[in-house]
């Protein structure tokens, strides 16, 4: 398969003696989770999958991004574009739905924060 400018980030340098397809993305994935990383040897194979899916695809927004410099837009809040009255069973869907998100995105903001160049920051740093 020929090299295209899309996949040069996750090229393997096997210069004198380089690295691997693994070390690259074991590389990858500490860039990517930052002071986190130690969470690596506990993930089991498909985590680490995602993890890497992650972090290849923050290389590459970053790298190839025509707003790399400008940061992810807030997706809508969950039921945002519903135009009907929910039911009760719809608004606690709705409500679980949030809860999810709002998990993630502290998950996310606490990963950047760990990381050396990330968005956010700790309050007393």
């Amino acid at each position: 398969m020929a090299e295209t400018g899309l996949f040069k980030p996750f090229r393997t340098t096997r210069l004198m003696g380089g690295s691997s397809q693994d070390d690259d993305d074991r590389t990858m994935m500490k860039d990517y989770l930052g002071d986190q990383a130690f969470r690596l040897r506990n993930m089991s194979e498909e985590e680490k999958a995602e993890m890497l899916l992650q972090a290849k695809t923050k290389i590459l927004a970053d790298h190839y991004g025509r707003h790399r410099e400008v940061y992810a837009r807030e997706p809508s809040p969950v039921g945002y574009w519903d135009v009907d009255m929910p039911n009760s069973q719809e608004a606690e869907e709705l409500g679980r739905l949030a809860e999810i998100r709002n998990r993630q995105k502290v998950e996310e903001r606490y990963r950047e924060a760990m990381r050396q160049d990330g968005i956010w920051k700790f309050r007393d740093e």
